[in-house]
């Protein structure tokens, strides 16, 4: 797709290319140069929201903290009766 710069140095973004990316005249755009290219990246609104599910959390589960809080109770307990 091609488009052309204006003389103030606008450009419009092909519709195809909005529809896709999810691009509103609200979304701010970070223009990087890379390898002689001029590469554009749609920052979304929350970049936090698209963040969401890429990271998986490794630690025990809430089930597992609950299970061994209910055992440190029981060991506390025991240990106040003695």
């Amino acid at each position: 797709m091609k488009t052309k710069v204006t003389s103030r140095g606008q450009t419009s973004i092909p519709a195809r290319i909005r529809r896709e990316f999810e691009i509103t005249e609200k979304t701010i755009l970070d223009w990087e140069v890379e390898d002689g290219r001029i590469v554009v990246y749609p920052i979304p609104e929350n970049p936090f929201e698209q963040l969401r599910g890429i990271a998986r959390y490794v630690g025990p589960s809430v089930a597992d903290l609950l299970e061994q809080r209910r055992q440190d109770r029981e060991q506390e307990n025991q240990d106040l009766r003695s």
